[in-house]
């Protein structure tokens, strides 16, 4: 039983565990320390911890599936205690015999450093034509394709330059396959792959790959294939490797899939069989309890009562407009809109001036003779005298691209998790729509000697402690892993909704975080200061146009900058404070994690 399960967990282990376990190099840290044998009773590493690490590393390699040193890791932790299935095993041999990392990379790094996606493909592809037997290649194709937003190009490598000595490990190319076209949005072709391979067999399908990826292929045909084949439960069980020691890779891609075509308990069925095998898998016991309880849907946004949408803009026209385009489909639902034209030079006071004329008095225009920076443009908008009969306040990026039923996703998402104060969404990349950019944010802090500490953030050696959010969601592409609803201490200033009463309480954003860099993330820890904490739903994704990390150019003044706000972020939180922050947030996510493995317990056995 999940509940019974997570309640024997040592506490450190729990509190590990609990921000999520999806990500090879998060995945990784936490086997580390499960198999590192700490906090243990002094007679060796408990058996459950043992178990939960070595799956926690074959899950690393699952989400990094062409990498040879996981391949290494897996089969070295193997032959001191066996558990690998013979074709997990196998299919780790073949890889870690032909993976093989060149010793002069400076080139590659060069370019890896100025994020010359062209050069760097361009690269790749010569070098994979040169030793097309090194597995290398591969994996690093399909790391930067993700990357890059270039999946097309990461497809065609897998399914025309599959390495010749992995041509007969077909469930590794199966599963490599059906993550690059979930990534895609290519649904219906994983179900149709899927069906083929159940009826066919996974190595006909394997190794003629380029076959099996249907174009033609309907959701709801294929759809319905992939399920009857889940219902025949041992061609099901041979092709997805239910067993400890066996890759579930196809499987939860599969599940996803399953999902999104409408096949609700074909999924059900995956979740429910990997959480099984993974009961620490927090991902897979947050989806499948969302998915059960229906929390994938949106609610009526009128129950939120009077929600306001404000949104400010500086020399964003073209941006703008095309967010408004999104937000006009939601109109009639909000009670006011409010643009606020934050000293453009541009063509933005018209984009505004325009629409406010098309939406007539649902949406009012503010024009602002310079540019006062983003927090304050938010204070401007929060203090407007008419935000005083607002329910709801919420601030929309005016590079946000939000769905139509975006407010009757926020207004689900407060239904499930009513004692937050902030609610915000998953947000997307719209160039490469697999890139998570945000999802539920929970703090990391730098841990060390006060001397490592300063070493690190030496300016002036200030009282400072260097703190972050968790990079779980840049970890890995878009699969459906993140779409639930959970509380956390932090979510995203692109599209967050607020209780208005609880965002006049908290105070005006502060301006010492101008421009625009975290003044939203310390609107949120002063929250969490006064006992109050965020929401996320991962099933409103909003696509936001501004691309972030390295594909974003930055002078040497703007990152200047950004250095200093986050300096002052830091300087303003004593490590006390932070780790009492975090300490409030573990428990709040242990109390709704135990409070979802209780209503799986309590469903009738498959």
């Amino acid at each position: 039983m999940l509940q019974q399960y997570w309640r024997g967990l040592p506490a450190w282990f729990r509190t590990a565990l609990l921000p999520g376990t999806v990500g090879s190099f998060r995945c990784m840290r936490l086997a580390a320390r499960a198999l590192g044998g700490e906090h243990g009773d002094g007679q060796g590493v408990d058996a459950t911890l043992f178990m939960a690490g070595r799956d926690l590393l074959l899950a690393a390699w699952e989400d990094d599936p062409l990498n040879g040193d996981f391949a290494h890791q897996l089969l070295s932790l193997d032959s001191q205690m066996p558990w690998l299935s013979m074709s997990a095993k196998a299919t780790l041999l073949r890889l870690a015999a032909c993976f093989n990392r060149p010793e002069n990379q400076r080139y590659y790094q060069r370019l890896a450093q100025q994020a010359d996606y062209g050069r760097i493909r361009s690269y790749l592809d010569g070098e994979r034509a040169k030793d097309t037997a090194n597995a290398y290649w591969l994996q690093q194709v399909l790391a930067v394709g993700e990357l890059s937003g270039d999946l097309p190009w990461v497809l065609e490598h897998v399914r025309d330059h599959w390495p010749e000595p992995l041509v007969e490990c077909a469930q590794l190319r199966m599963g490599v396959l059906t993550h690059v076209l979930t990534a895609m949005g290519r649904h219906d072709a994983v179900l149709h792959l899927f069906a083929r391979a159940a009826q066919e067999g996974v190595t006909a399908v394997g190794l003629c790959a380029a076959a099996a990826v249907s174009e033609e292929a309907e959701a709801h045909h294929a759809a319905g294939a992939a399920a009857r084949c889940l219902a025949e439960r041992e061609a099901a069980d041979s092709l997805l490797s239910m067993v400890p020691g066996g890759p579930l890779l196809l499987a939860d891609r599969l599940a996803h899939c399953l999902w999104k075509a409408g096949e609700r308990e074909g999924a059900h069925t995956l979740w429910r069989r990997i959480l099984v095998l993974r009961p620490w898998n927090v991902n897979a016991l947050m989806r499948l309890h969302d998915s059960v309880q229906e929390n994938d849907r949106p609610q009526d946004g009128a129950q939120l009562g009077r929600v306001a949408a404000l949104l400010y803009s500086w020399n964003k026209a073209d941006d703008l407009n095309a967010a408004l385009e999104c937000l006009a489909p939601s109109a009639s639902g909000l009670w006011r809109i409010v643009a606020l034209n934050n000293g453009s030079t541009d063509g933005t006071g018209d984009v505004i001036t325009a629409w406010a004329d098309r939406l007539g008095g649902r949406m009012q225009a503010i024009h602002l003779p310079v540019n006062v920076g983003a927090p304050a443009a938010r204070n401007w908008l929060k203090n407007l005298p008419e935000m005083a009969q607002a329910d709801f306040i919420a601030y929309l990026d005016d590079d946000a691209m939000l769905p139509p039923d975006w407010l009757g996703h926020m207004a689900r998402a407060v239904h499930v998790c009513p004692q937050a104060s902030v609610w915000g969404g998953k947000i997307l990349d719209q160039h490469a729509p697999h890139v998570v950019q945000s999802a539920d944010l929970h703090l990391t802090i730098k841990s060390g000697t006060e001397e490592e500490v300063e070493a690190a953030f030496s300016l002036a050696h200030a009282l400072a402690v260097p703190f972050n959010v968790k990079d779980i969601h840049a970890q890995v592409s878009d699969t459906g892993r993140f779409d639930y609803i959970r509380p956390c201490v932090s979510v995203t200033g692109c599209c967050h909704l607020f209780r208005a009463a609880d965002l006049a309480a908290g105070g005006d954003f502060s301006l010492f975080y101008s421009p625009s860099q975290y003044d939203d993330l310390e609107h949120d820890l002063r929250m969490a200061v006064q006992g109050r904490h965020c929401a996320y739903t991962g099933f409103l994704a909003v696509r936001h146009l501004k691309r972030t990390g390295k594909a974003v150019g930055m002078s040497a003044a703007q990152y200047g900058n950004g250095m200093g706000n986050k300096f002052k972020l830091h300087a303003a939180y004593g490590r006390d404070r932070i780790e009492a922050i975090m300490r409030a947030e573990s428990a709040l996510l242990e109390q709704d994690l135990l409070a979802k493995a209780s209503v799986l317990d309590s469903l009738p056995p498959e």
